[in-house]
């Protein structure tokens, strides 16, 4: 299952390397596509470039953790069946 053991003072100085990444992707993919300093006339874009970029990873780890906790409940409820079955033939075989 996944675990954060990162302090928040961790977590704090990744998020602003994360947000300061998302926003030189986000020129540069603007500029990409509509040309040299257009990010820079549309700070709106940007932002709205990297509000996208952001809601995307967030889902993206949401998916995983539930991904990971819905295996380690299967995974749980796999050893009960089994624990079940073992004691249901204990009693009934003797």
């Amino acid at each position: 299952m996944t675990d954060i053991s990162a302090s928040l003072e961790t977590l704090f100085k990744q998020g602003s390397i994360a947000a300061s990444e998302y926003m030189s992707d986000a020129i540069i993919e603007i500029d990409k596509q509509f040309g040299d300093g257009f990010a820079k006339k549309n700070p709106a874009l940007v932002a709205a470039f990297m509000q996208a970029a952001i809601s995307d990873c967030g889902t993206n780890v949401q998916a995983k953790v539930i991904g990971e906790a819905i295996e380690g409940l299967s995974d749980a409820l796999n050893k009960m069946g089994n624990s079940v079955d073992e004691i249901a033939e204990h009693f009934f075989n003797n």
